[in-house]
């Protein structure tokens, strides 16, 4: 069963995902939540969980980067590529961007964490546990998104190409949606300012720690971009699937 797939311009990548690639496809999400930040614009231009003021207002927007790391039952793919190609693929940490906003107890915002075999494209909702005096501000998040892997090292064992896909650069997809929940936690402790003139700028610190699960099909899929944006790709039903429950751990920094 032969399907197109749309995905945003300069998706193609090697054989392992890379950041530019992650960040075309979350720039189409991010267009989406480009009013709410606008809105919290209006009511206050301040940065980060803490102002330079080391307070925590009403509103603001954040820009973070860290790492991230995903803890995920990936055995059977693994003995698959050990078994047919000699190889494991990397399992190493991901890049963090996270772009949101916070309005009174509230937050709203984009992750994406990328870089490695096996990538996330989120978006998150949530709620301010902690009091705004807390030593340690945590939050409560709900995620919704995407789990992607894109390789071209690899592909499918005994497959037969398809008159449309010979001569083609051939793909192997994993894609699958994703819902979790994460605590996001800022170690007010460790916010500093950085003067850049008569400017503060605040600098904040923290950790997450989560839980997804991944429902549905968890879908591999063979093919080529017959456009810059079109993917034409096969299903493919023998190829090992992932474990439907993951964990996902990090820290990040930023203002």
């Amino acid at each position: 069963m032969k399907t197109t797939y749309k995905y945003p311009a300069d998706c193609c990548c090697s054989a392992l995902p890379n950041t530019s690639v992650a960040i075309s496809i979350g720039y189409i999400i991010l267009r989406r939540v480009a009013i709410f930040f606008f809105l919290l614009l209006c009511f206050q231009s301040s940065f980060g969980q803490r102002n330079a003021l080391n307070m925590e207002p009403d509103s603001m927007i954040f820009f973070h980067l860290g790492a991230s790391y995903t803890s995920i039952n990936r055995s059977a793919f693994d003995q698959w590529t050990r078994t047919n190609y000699n190889l494991v693929e990397r399992h190493n940490l991901n890049t963090l961007i996270d772009i949101g906003g916070i309005y009174k107890r509230f937050d709203l915002g984009v992750d994406l964490n990328v870089g490695g075999a096996f990538n996330q494209y989120l978006v998150y909702f949530g709620r301010r546990l902690t009091g705004p005096r807390s030593f340690i501000t945590s939050w409560l998040n709900f995620e919704a998104g995407e789990f992607v892997g894109i390789f071209k090292n690899i592909s499918p064992v005994n497959y037969t190409p398809t008159p449309d896909q010979k001569g083609q650069q051939l793909e192997l997809h994993y894609t699958s949606s994703y819902f979790g929940l994460t605590s996001k936690n800022f170690l007010n402790f460790l916010h500093f300012n950085i003067r850049m003139g008569k400017e503060k700028i605040p600098v904040n610190t923290g950790f997450f720690v989560g839980a997804g699960f991944q429902p549905g099909g968890r879908n591999w899929k063979y093919g080529y971009y017959n456009t810059d944006t079109v993917f034409t790709a096969v299903k493919i039903k023998n190829m090992p699937r992932l474990g439907k429950v993951q964990v996902n751990t990090g820290m990040f920094m930023g203002f």
